[in-house]
């Protein structure tokens, strides 16, 4: 389990639905004040990816693994839900981007387990202004976890990435 770095197109699986993205990586270049009360809507489905029951269990545990991260560090930042959107400094929304399971060489042909990956892009949005703060996207994979948990993990990095960039 790990997340990575690409540039390109990822890799084409079997059971998947993928998209091409310039860059994947860390939340970097934010900026966010200690203190600030951020919302984080749910992921939804983005372009090509099916929206489905499963998907938005999956966006769920993203916003658990995030808020797992946030309330592990002190909470630096306040985390709200979406009946507190009047009050937010900050909204994170995105979209899963990819979904599946990645094709491996001659391991796929030897029932070897194949890597299933999530991959996600996102902004930070001030609430008063519009103005988008960081635009990011990133990716995880695993030969061990479902889906969900996945998304959990995936969460928790951008939570630890969104607090390693505080001011």
């Amino acid at each position: 389990m790990s997340g990575c770095a690409w540039f390109g197109s990822f890799p084409k699986g079997d059971d998947s639905q993928k998209r091409t993205a310039s860059q994947t990586g860390s939340v970097t270049n934010i900026s966010l004040p200690r203190g600030a009360r951020l919302l984080v809507i749910p992921f939804t489905a983005g372009a090509g990816i099916e929206a489905t029951e499963e998907l938005e269990k999956i966006a769920l545990m993203m916003v658990k693994g995030i808020t797992e991260a946030v309330e592990k560090n002190g909470q630096p930042f306040k985390l709200l839900n979406q009946d507190q959107t009047q009050t937010a400094d900050f909204i994170l929304q995105g979209h899963v981007v990819e979904i599946g399971k990645m094709k491996k060489g001659l391991g796929a042909w030897w029932g070897k387990p194949q890597p299933k990956f999530l991959g996600v892009e996102a902004t930070i949005v001030d609430r008063k202004t519009g103005k988008v703060i960081s635009r990011f996207v990133t990716r995880r994979e695993s030969t061990e976890m479902d889906y969900r948990i996945l998304g959990r993990e995936l969460g928790r990095e951008i939570g630890q990435s969104l607090i390693a960039n505080m001011d």
